[in-house]
Parts: structure tokens; sequence; C-alpha cells
């Protein structure tokens, strides 16, 4: 089986994300599109009850860092498209970045 080739689509709500992966995933092709917020709400309620936008740094570090091992070490062949946001902003006017250093060197292309 072949190397997992994975692309990070990134943006802000509404920048048509979840539409381009879709329109570029194929069986065919071995193109696959993930949602990362359809498996990251699951685990953070389960982890922290909480939602996604409510989780500090730390936690959103921890939650993202499950989800890129998880599709890391799920997926073995074909291009991987990741519906995501690279950063969101906190209460505090600070924001949460999205991608663990420790995930990053698995990442071919930020789109």
């Amino acid at each position: 089986m072949g190397k997992t080739e994975i692309i990070l689509l990134g943006g802000v709500p509404g920048a048509g994300k979840t539409s381009i992966g879709s329109q570029i995933s194929s069986d065919k092709l071995q193109v696959k599109c993930i949602s990362s917020g359809e498996l990251k709400r699951p685990e953070a309620r389960k982890k922290f009850k909480k939602g996604l936008s409510l989780l500090n740094q730390e936690e959103s570090y921890e939650i993202n860092y499950w989800f890129f091992n998880k599709i890391i070490t799920h997926l073995n062949q074909g291009i991987c498209l990741i519906d995501t946001h690279y950063t969101y902003p906190l209460y505090d006017s600070s924001f949460v970045r999205l991608t663990p250093e420790e995930c990053i060197k698995h990442i071919d292309l930020l789109v």
C-alpha cells in the first residue's frame, strides 16, 4: 500500500471547504474528504463535556493531537483532504492553533 498524502483545506466558516472537498473526493482516485469537526466534536464532548468552540488552548491542542494521530495511523494510501480550521479565536482575544507541532510533519499541503 502507498503513502497517504494529507492535505488540509482550511478557511473561515462558509468559505467552501466542505464543498470543494466533496467535489474532489472520489473512490476511483483514492481521494477521501474528512470533516475534522465531525470527528472532533464527539471526542470533545466525551473527553471534556464541552463543544469545540468552548475548549481552552490546552484542551484544543489535546483534541487536535488526538485527531491528527487518528488520521495518520488509520489511513494508509491515497489522498486525504481534511476540511478544517487552522485557528479560531478565544474569548480573551487570543487564538487556538489547531495543528500540533508533532503532527505538522505528516501534512503534505496546506490549502
